[in-house]
């Protein structure tokens, strides 16, 4: 699908589709509702770091829903796209853990064997994203509205939902009551239902068309007539409703031929030929009606002869669209079908320049809706539903964002923010794209799915989405704060600090947008990112329509109700006010583009560098671009040095710095942007604590390409590598939670780029702290800046620390009950023998240790942090022995006395 339209912020897009619509360009824009644009946000330009996230923590979900999202990263120092031979063999290799995530959605069946995979989270969102079928407005009798009215009546819906299945919402309606709620009009019926007998009538109603009954076949001013019918066949959803329809066309016997095409040929059969024979598309005049376009019609006859093709695009809540499809002032390009009706433009010019509240919106929307199921410009196949399926097997932090989910567009957006290896930060994340890319250069006006999905990591806008409100509408800063005054008549001049290409002298009842950039914002090669480089990007993505270059943002805001003119303080080249002529409720999304770096690509010629069939390539070194001169502004355009000291061209703000891209096996290399100004700072941080000084460290390095013949400060010729920056100049500041400084150092060499500097902790409290490294130097001619993030955790002094004091009998076992006291406090040993105090003064003690029947004791212990230890051994109290008893000895020898006197005497008594 083909063109993706990016009307603004980038949204990068939703889902699959080839092309998408201009309010889908980065984090971006979602659902209408309504009005909520014309609000002041954060009038006052933020300070140099001072964008910090309330949300200082690393994402510990494996699924992170919309709230959850943080708006700073990334946490993975590498991502790496891969293309497969199939989408099938993308999911074999998902299921498997070979990648992380696929960017397509899944077949059904393909979703039903994810779900029993437990390593594999699943979910489905209806997204913004529609297939149907396209006819050529120069083509008969594709250009017969009784034509386009017989195949309506053979497009059965009720089959198209049962035979695909989940993954779409079949069903007729430009904006449907699930996909757009606040615009669907129940009053407007869409007048045609499957029915074969009907699309017979309709087909008789052809001039020049009738059915010849005896060789069952259609003739077309007397011949066999076959409608041809290219279809997407890399697309099965697309495939399988053109079978459908096939079969359906066989009842009444019309064969429509099936000419498959993928997305690159469509480029040349349908695309091309389609651009090539306008010669003038419709102009807007004042009453809001367009001078009709002007066709080559001898040459459209020659080239461009596609009849019917199966059309698939990416919009997003945004709801006009429909002028970018239907509207001649686009013909040729997002109206490739070089569709015509006054009334359509009429109608579409209102909903896309007039419209400023929700009455006008859906007046516009209502009439928009009836002109179309008269018309059939497209038929309505169905709305998808976008089924997708992430490795979370060591893996956390994926962003669920509704209408994408976490795996394309604004969802891998996110989710590349957030993302990370289980428990740590760093490691590679691996997406699968859907095809390989044709270019990606972001000026190619064909801006396939699988090529934003890359480079919308290298570039960022001034203003985002954020995560919570993609369908919704909601903006925030991004790289910038912005204000919107409404209702203005002012002059405009033509002075110093005035960019005015068409000479206006004010705007009247307009609006005047105020955007200031942050000043830590840099590009990827050191150059700080200033409102030069918007003003300009405005002008190379000619979004005013100022050049003739083919740009999916060309044309978005023109006079005389667009942007008329810029205005940037000279005493301040970070702000820039925008003058727009019209206070439609859309502006702010038309003027919201990626940035691109005025010192790279102010030599270049911005309607060669891109085209509707080709681009430059960007991502090679400046050396290796094929057919260099042809994209310069003049062929005596002479190049400065530095840029071929380059890697590559694609040199952004974003969160990814772009790597390589081999182009045989279609894998592209991003790392992370160690530069990022929405840096998590808080992912890399030390801990120290309070009055001890802290030695910080950074290294400056810069990557270049050896455009040499010999090696340069150790990079070979024609390689890629760092080289150490050894002459910067700057210091390291310490920010509170906020962006406040509240101290600065100034940084040391000591040598091959390391800068050092000592942080003394002593004035600052315990609590998180943000160290930005803030540096500038001079490299290859240019002066450049380095800012580089990190987290410093200050912890108050330990002053205390837990003690257990084990005590044991002469045996080892355990003593209950024991008394232990320490420094005046006591504590009684468990069954294990263990006495705790929570909190013990550090220092040296004297513990005593007593239980009964143990001799008590005094140890000496020692406390320090974290935890202190020590064990006692108790003795037992000694047993006394028993004093001795003499009664019997004393009896013994009183009978024996007694038995002696008695033998005496008897002797005695003998002898007489």
């Amino acid at each position: 699908m083909e063109h993706k339209f990016v009307r603004a912020l980038g949204e990068w897009f939703i889902k699959k589709y080839d092309h998408i619509h201009r309010s889908n360009m980065r984090r971006a824009l979602p659902l209408i509702v309504a009005l909520i644009l014309m609000m002041s946000f954060l009038p006052e330009a933020m300070p140099a770091m001072a964008q910090s996230s309330p949300q200082y923590s690393i994402p510990q979900q494996t699924i992170l829903q919309p709230s959850q999202v943080r708006t700073h990263g990334p946490l993975v120092n590498t991502v790496v796209f891969n293309v497969y031979t199939s989408d099938h063999a993308a999911f074999l290799a998902l299921s498997e853990g070979q990648i992380q995530a696929m960017e397509w959605t899944l077949s059904p069946s393909d979703y039903v064997t994810a779900e029993t995979n437990p390593n594999l989270y699943t979910g489905s969102t209806p997204t913004y994203a529609f297939d149907g079928i396209a006819f050529n407005m120069l083509m008969y009798p594709y250009n017969n509205t009784h034509f386009r009215r017989a195949i309506a009546y053979l497009t059965n819906y009720a089959e198209i939902q049962s035979v695909i299945g989940p993954s779409v919402y079949a069903g007729p309606q430009l904006y449907p009551q699930l996909i757009y709620p606040s615009l669907y009009n129940s009053s407007i019926k869409y007048p045609y239902s499957y029915n074969p007998q009907m699309a017979i009538k309709e087909l008789e109603e052809v001039p020049g068309m009738a059915y010849n009954p005896t060789t069952g076949q259609w003739t077309l001013y007397g011949k066999p007539f076959s409608p041809v019918l290219y279809y997407r066949s890399d697309d099965p959803l697309r495939a399988e409703s053109a079978q459908l329809l096939q079969q359906a066309a066989a009842e009444i016997n019309l064969t429509i031929t099936l000419k498959p095409v993928t997305g690159v040929t469509a480029s040349s059969v349908i695309y091309s030929p389609s651009d090539e024979v306008v010669i003038s598309p419709g102009i807007m005049l004042a009453n809001y009606s367009n001078i009709p376009p002007v066709y080559n019609w001898t040459l459209a006859s020659q080239s461009d002869t596609w009849g019917m093709y199966t059309v698939g695009w990416i919009v997003s809540w945004e709801p006009t669209w429909s002028y970018y499809f239907y509207n001649s002032q686009l013909a040729g390009t997002s109206n490739f079908i070089n569709f015509y009706n006054s009334s359509m433009d009429y109608w579409t010019n209102i909903f896309n320049w007039v419209v400023n509240n929700q009455s006008q919106v859906e007046e516009a929307c209502s009439n928009i809706q009836v002109i179309f199921n008269q018309q059939l410009p497209y038929i309505m196949w169905f709305y998808e539903s976008n089924l997708y399926a992430v490795q979370t097997n060591g893996w956390q932090g994926y962003a669920n964002i509704p209408s994408t989910g976490p795996s394309e567009t604004t969802g891998l957006y996110y989710t590349l923010l957030n993302v990370h290896p289980t428990g740590t930060v760093g490691g590679t994340f691996t997406e699968a794209l859907h095809s390989a890319p044709t270019s990606l250069d972001p000026l190619y006006y064909t801006i396939w799915v699988w090529q934003e999905d890359v480079w919308q990591e290298v570039y960022d806008s001034p203003i985002g989405t954020p995560p919570w409100g993609v369908t919704n509408g909601s903006l925030m800063p991004w790289m910038a704060t912005y204000n919107i005054q409404s209702d203005v008549t002012a002059p405009i001049g033509n002075g110093s600090g005035w960019w005015n290409p068409f000479g206006a002298s004010g705007i009247v009842n307009g609006q005047v947008v105020t955007i200031n950039f942050f000043r830590n914002a840099t590009w990827q090669d050191g150059l700080p990112v200033t409102a030069y480089d918007y003003n300009f990007s405005l002008y190379y993505w000619n979004v005013q329509g100022v050049t003739g270059a083919s740009t999916a943002l060309a044309y978005y805001s023109t006079p005389p109700y667009g942007l008329l003119a810029t205005y940037i303080p000279p005493n301040n080249p970070y702000e820039i006010e925008l003058y727009v002529n019209s206070t439609n409720i859309w502006n702010i999304y038309s003027i919201i583009v990626p940035v691109l770096p005025e010192h790279i690509f102010q030599y270049f010629d911005p309607n060669t560098v891109a085209t509707s069939t080709s681009a430059m390539d960007t991502t090679v070194p400046l050396s290796q671009i094929s057919g260099l001169s042809s994209y310069l502004n003049s062929p005596n355009e002479t190049l400065p040095q530095w840029m071929y000291w380059l890697p590559n061209l694609e040199v952004g703000t974003g969160p990814f710095v772009f790597q390589s891209w081999n182009k045989v096996t279609n894998t592209q290399v991003l790392t992370r942007n160690v530069n990022y100004y929405r840096s998590a700072w808080w992912a890399w941080m030390s801990t120290v604590t309070q009055g001890s000084s802290y030695s910080y460290k950074v290294n400056v390095n810069e990557e270049i390409y050896n455009p040499t013949s010999s090696s340069f400060e150790g990079v070979a010729p024609g390689s890629t590598g760092y080289i150490p920056i050894t002459n910067a100049t700057g210091v390291v500041q310490v920010e509170a939670p906020g962006g406040t400084i509240v101290a600065s150092y100034p940084l040391t060499s000591v040598g091959n780029g390391s800068y050092t500097a000592s942080i003394s902790t002593s004035s600052l409290s315990p609590g998180t702290y943000e160290l930005v490294a803030n540096l500038t130097y001079t490299s290859f001619g240019l002066n450049r800046v380095w800012y580089s993030y990190s987290g410093l955790t200050v912890s108050a002094p330990v002053t205390s620390a837990p003690l257990v004091i084990t005590v044991l009998n002469p045996s080892g076992l355990p003593i209950a009950g024991a008394t232990v006291t320490v420094d005046g406090m006591s504590a009684t040993t468990n069954s294990s023998g263990m006495a705790s105090f929570s909190s013990v003064p550090l220092g040296s003690y004297t513990a005593t240790i007593s239980a009964p029947g143990y001799q008590s004791t005094n140890i000496t212990v020692s406390v320090s942090a974290p935890s202190a230890t020590a064990s006692a051994s108790l003795t037992p109290v000694p047993t006394k022995a028993p004093t001795p008893s003499y009664t019997a000895l004393y009896a013994i020898i009183a009978v024996i006395v007694i038995v002696v006197i008695v033998a005496v005497v008897v002797i005695a008594l003998r002898r007489r």
